[in-house]
């Protein structure tokens, strides 16, 4: 399997993963914390941190692969070097938003997700030279389907979420925005995946089948066991 494979079957998971929590930020803040313990002013701030900070999920999850591929080629120094950088910028970044453009907390989130980035393009250009040079066109075709299906889920996602908030669920209630947040979530992952192989998204085969997999394994381990003698 080469990283290329592994980075975008990483995508495959955390772009979506990001969208929904972007969209659902309100109701994962709610249920995490609870509503009797945040107003709804911090509740809101709060939902917009996550959700910024959800942006860089993905290039979190890149990164970490990433700097596997440069220890598997014996390479520490690189990592390094690209870590004090980013949590350099992270800092800068992060007093800038706060102490001269005077923004709200979510800004940390913001610079913590712009510092993730980063750490993923310079890591991967840096590899990339390395053992000379990946197929960008076989990085981005991907990606590029990835992105779009995870627009579409996160557009499909927004519409049941307040539809089912002011019409259907009284979310005052735990289990209504338990409820809630799940079937959304379920709706708006079966339209990623309808996306995904309408786009001819191949990880979407490879997942398809290690789920195939694991199914035959459980049947094969199941009847293995040993059924205990009728007394």
């Amino acid at each position: 399997m080469t990283i290329l494979t592994t980075l975008h079957q990483i995508l495959f998971l955390t772009l979506p993963a990001s969208a929904i929590l972007i969209v659902i930020r309100i109701p994962v803040v709610r249920l995490v914390f609870g509503a009797s313990q945040f107003n709804w002013e911090a509740t809101v701030l709060t939902g917009a941190t996550l959700a910024f900070l959800s942006v860089g999920l993905a290039a979190q999850a890149i990164s970490l692969l990433l700097v596997r591929g440069f220890y598997a080629l014996k390479d520490t120094k690189t990592p390094v070097i690209v870590s004090i950088v980013v949590v350099i910028l992270n800092i800068i970044l992060s007093v800038y938003f706060i102490s001269v453009l005077k923004l709200g907390v979510w800004s940390i989130g913001l610079a913590g997700s712009i510092a993730a980035i980063v750490s993923a393009v310079l890591l991967f250009w840096t590899l990339h030279f390395k053992v000379g040079k990946f197929d960008i066109n076989m990085v981005l075709a991907p990606l590029i389907k990835m992105i779009m299906a995870t627009i579409i889920m996160g557009a499909a996602l927004y519409i049941p979420i307040k539809l089912l908030d002011a019409v259907i669920f009284d979310t005052t209630k735990t289990i209504n925005l338990l409820v809630l947040t799940g079937l959304s979530s379920i709706f708006a992952l079966a339209v990623y995946v309808i996306v995904v192989r309408f786009l001819k998204v191949r990880e979407l085969d490879t997942y398809v089948e290690l789920i195939k997999r694991l199914g035959r394994f459980q049947i094969k381990f199941k009847s293995k066991e040993i059924l205990p003698e009728s007394v």
